[in-house]
Formats: structure tokens, sequence, C-alpha cells
């Protein structure tokens, strides 16, 4: 058995020595091609107390994507819709090809790699589940963690395994050199420190340092943590997701809020008769200094007082027959007389739909916040129907959807395209790619409901 270890690589190759003990670095090209430093890494909050042992927050209690995880699967909108948006990523399927013509318009032409070592790769069923879940990671939060698997002998990366990324954390930031060079997983964050014994702690790779496939190479671990994420502004260790905003505009309250009211409301077989909207000025008129002057708690002491004694008033009236004035007062603006108190009278609202159109606004907002065409999910958009949500819409619908994808999906293959180096697929196919194969509608006069195509 060879007493030497030989590790080729793009910009060094790596010998080890294990008779003497020694590590060779062979480069590979000269200095002037090769990057004469390391990228810049801005330093985070550098002069406030370094807190929770050695992991870096992801929210101010360290349990975001748990809150967001118990928040989101309480909708039975956004679920469902953020996993259609991971189907869309990961596509049917991947194949590797490599480049061998460009055409005069500027897309290029593939030809299907049938390398055995390639092909067996992305064809391991534990590949497939990697994509799947770490698209679902991805879409749910923008984040990601890929672990890369290497062989006994080191000499290449034999699988690539997902981690949850609720699961995960980043090691504190190094001051001096910027990074987070570790990534901690423990499925019971935020309860949960680093020295926990049920906390593993992964090397992480850098995804901005130019040659870590030699420096792993050179290394004795056996498996490391490619951290995966789609870039949003003015975020360093954890980016936010673009539908965050569901959650911080208030419409996913209103959008569970309403579900709530109603199942109240056919609970306790009650019928709302009136609707009142109470302006915010009659409080001070009615209450004076005591409102003016009242803490927040002794406002809603005041409200609950003048909510009973609404409630007697209304139920004398329903006895009496009588009726209930409301003041009102002058609008300088408007140069009119306007009502302190809107008095509406309702029906039944389990039977006219009351609060159903809002609902429905709540549900459009859910949607643009995810990115989502409504017509792919059969959305209406009224409660009186819509012609926006037939086959055509949601071809078309569709197919914009395929188009904007690329980015998450170049996103989600980073780790992918680190093994081709490390293994060293790329020496042999220079043009080598991944591409996804993707299912389009068509329309009918084609004479069949659907065509593939790759990107």
């Amino acid at each position: 058995m060879s007493n030497i270890e030989y590790f080729p690589g793009q910009d060094y190759d790596v010998a080890i020595l294990k008779e003497s003990g020694v590590s060779v670095f062979f480069k590979n090209s000269s200095p002037s091609t090769r990057p004469g430093t390391t990228p810049t890494m801005p330093i985070v909050d550098p002069y406030y107390p370094r807190i929770m042992d050695d992991v870096e927050h992801w929210g101010e209690a360290n349990d975001f994507p748990q809150r967001v995880i118990e928040l989101y699967s309480k909708d039975p909108i956004i679920p469902k819709t953020l996993d259609r948006l991971a189907t869309k990523i990961i596509g049917n399927g991947l194949m590797a090809v490599e480049v061998i013509n460009t055409n005069t318009d500027g897309t290029e032409v593939y030809k299907s790699i049938a390398d055995r070592e390639i092909k067996d790769f992305l064809n391991d069923p534990s590949f497939a589940k990697y994509l799947r879940e770490t698209a679902v990671d991805l879409s749910w939060f923008f984040n990601g963690w890929s672990e890369l698997i290497l062989s006994e002998n080191r000499k290449r990366i034999t699988s690539i395994i997902h981690q949850e990324a609720a699961y995960g954390r980043w090691s504190k930031q190094d001051i001096k050199s910027g990074r987070c060079e570790f990534v901690l997983l423990n499925a019971n964050w935020p309860d949960v420190h680093f020295k926990d014994p049920y906390t593993k702690k992964l090397k992480a790779i850098d995804p901005y340092w130019f040659n870590n496939p030699e420096v792993i190479a050179n290394d004795s671990r056996y498996n490391y943590i490619y951290p995966v994420s789609y870039p949003t502004p003015g975020k360093t260790f954890y980016q936010l997701a673009h539908h965050d905003s569901i959650r911080t505009s208030g419409w996913l309250e209103v959008h569970l809020a309403i579900p709530k009211f109603k199942k109240y409301l056919m609970e306790n077989q009650m019928t709302i008769k009136y609707h009142w909207k109470v302006d915010e000025r009659y409080w001070e008129h009615r209450y004076g200094d005591r409102w003016e002057k009242g803490s927040k708690e002794e406002r809603q002491s005041i409200r609950l007082e003048w909510l009973k004694e609404m409630d007697t008033k209304l139920a004398n009236i329903t006895k009496t027959g009588n009726s209930i004035t409301t003041p009102k007062f002058w609008d300088e603006v408007k140069g009119q007389y306007q009502e302190y108190i809107e008095l509406d009278f309702v029906p039944d609202p389990k039977l006219d739909g009351k609060y159903l159109e809002d609902n429905v606004e709540a549900a459009a907002n859910i949607f643009y916040a995810l990115g989502e065409d409504p017509t792919t999910a059969g959305f209406m958009g009224t409660t009186k129907g819509s012609q926006s949500s037939g086959g055509s819409n949601k071809r078309e619908a569709w197919l914009i959807a395929i188009a904007l994808l690329k980015p998450y999906r170049d996103a989600l293959l980073e780790p992918l395209h680190f093994v081709a180096k490390y293994n060293g697929w790329l020496r042999r196919y220079p043009d080598l790619k991944f591409i996804f194969k993707d299912t389009i509608l068509t329309t009918l006069n084609t004479g069949k409901s659907t065509e593939s195509i790759v990107s």
C-alpha cells in the first residue's frame, strides 16, 4: 500500500507523505492569475456584548425559524404555496450536460454526459431527497445547510445531506477574519447552547474562499457544512425571506382572525345584529381627562366599562322597543356633522358572508407576498368568481414562474458545483453544467397537454 496520498485540485495539487508526516502543495497556476487575498467580510456589531455562548442569534430570541413554522402552519394557504414553490424549483429532476455549441440567439446546445460516477451521484435516492428538502428550506427561509460527506480516503465527496434549516445556527463571527467558522446543529433551539452534548459542531465551507477544495483536502475531517442562501438586503448571517412581510404587515393576522371569529359564532350559536364603528375621538369627548391621562391598561378598562353599558342598553331596547341615540361632532375638514359612532345592522354573518371580502383580500396579499400567481392555485380573487383563472391564464402564470426560478436553482446547486470541483468532474468536463428538466403546459390545439424543457 502506498505511503503517499495525492489530491489533485484546480489551483493546487496536495500530497500527503504518510511516513514522514509531510504535506506538499503544488501550484497549478502562476501567482498573477490567483486571487491576492481572501474576500472582505464586514464585522457585525463588534461594539456590543457577544451574548448566547458562541452562537449568532437567528432572531432576537434565537427562535425565528421555529416561530415562523408555528405561525405559517396555522394558515391554509402558506404551507402549500411554499411547497409548490419548492416543487417548481426542483422540476422533474436534474441532469448533467456539457455545452457543445451556442446558437445565434445565444442559447446553448447541450450534450448529456454519460459519465458513470456523475450519473450514479445524481441518480442516488439520497441526492433526490437532498434536493427536495433543501428546496423546501430555501422556499421557507432563504437559508439552508448542506452537509458534505467525504470518502474514507478523503479523495472525493460521496454525498450531500440536507440538514434542517431551523436546526442550524452560525458560530460567533470571528472578529479578525470576519468569518463564522462553524455551523452548530441542534433540534432544540433556542433552549440549548453550543456546549450542549447534543449540539453537533461542523466546520463550515466559506463559499467566497477560492481555495476551499485544497484546504479541505489537507484537513482531517470527513463532513462539512456548505451554507446555502438566497441574498436579501442588509442580512449577514441569516437571510430574511421576502414573504416575511405576510407576518409583519398584519395580513396574516387578518387571514387567521376571520375563521376564528366565524368559528366562535357558530360554536356559540350567536347572531350578530349590529356592527359598531367607534371614532377614536369619542373617548376623549365622553371621558375627558380620565381617558386623556389614562394608561394603556386604564383605557382598556374604560372600553370594557363602556361595552358593558352599551350591551345593557341594547338588551333593554330589544325588550322595550325604544331607540338609542349617539353623539355627533363637527368635522372642520369636511364641514359637516359626523357621527362618533356608526351603527350598521347585520342580518346574519353566518349566512350573508360577512367579512368574506376581507378574507379574500387577505388571501390575495398572502399570495402576492409569496410570489405566487393566485390563478395557478385556482384562486378567484373575488367572492363572485372570476374569469382570470382559466387554462390560458394558468399556463402563462406557470411559464412566468419557471422563467424566474434560475437564481433559486443556482443557490440550490452551489454545493453540487463544489462537489464537481472537488471530485475532479470539472477537469474531465470543463463545460459541465447541471440543468433542470421542466414540464410546461400547452394549448389543446397542439394535440398534447404538456411538453418537457430543460433550464
